[in-house]
């Protein structure tokens, strides 16, 4: 995991969640078997969730913001 988590604090952070989330869905776990992959694919989401949290988002030029609303008001005003 820290091959590819470039911060040290933020793979602690990740490691945490694992074992928040494993421990809490321990009765999920179907054999003792399957452990290895249970717990990497917990690992896994929960490092997806950590990548999607840091992705930049773009913000809507004005113009369509502002077309966005125009149109929402017309359809409140047809509703009304």
């Amino acid at each position: 995991m820290l091959k590819k988590i470039d911060d040290p604090d933020a793979a602690e952070d990740i490691l945490q969640d694992v074992y928040i989330k494993a421990s809490a869905n321990l009765s999920q776990l179907k054999s003792q078997d399957s452990l290895k992959s249970w717990l990497y694919r917990i690992t896994h989401n929960v490092m997806m969730d950590f990548y999607r949290t840091r992705q930049p988002y773009d913000e809507l030029p004005d113009d369509i913001a502002v077309e966005e609303l125009t149109s929402e008001d017309e359809n409140l005003q047809k509703m009304a």
